[in-house]
């Protein structure tokens, strides 16, 4: 028998929209709670406003706002809040792996 477990959390984004704002939002999408979580780098497109339950986030300089925009924390009993953070936590760490990617790309191409 095959044994087939989902990851808790996946990352999508949309492609490039050409300079909009579309280009800067990412998604966590929560597998367990049924839930998505976006993210938007406040930096690059200024103000953002949600009536979704958010929160503000930091990466290194970058200032980054959350926000449940599929929300089913309740059909789980789960905090909403925690699950954004937890949400946070796997993006913010994907984006600490790229980083490392990047360099690590760069150090290939000065050889």
């Amino acid at each position: 028998m095959y044994d087939n477990k989902l990851p808790r959390f996946l990352i999508s984004q949309i492609g490039v929209k050409k300079g909009t704002y579309q280009d800067y939002r990412k998604w966590v999408t929560c597998t367990l709670y049924s839930s998505v979580a976006e993210f938007i780098c406040l930096d690059y497109v200024g103000a953002f406003s949600t009536t979704n339950i958010n929160m503000t986030f930091y990466f290194k300089r970058e200032t980054w706002i959350g926000s449940l925009t599929v929300n089913n924390c309740d059909i789980y009993e789960m905090d909403p809040l925690k699950l954004l953070e937890e949400a946070w936590d796997y993006y913010s760490n994907y984006l600490e792996w790229l980083d490392t990617q990047i360099n690590s790309f760069d150090k290939t191409i000065s050889n």
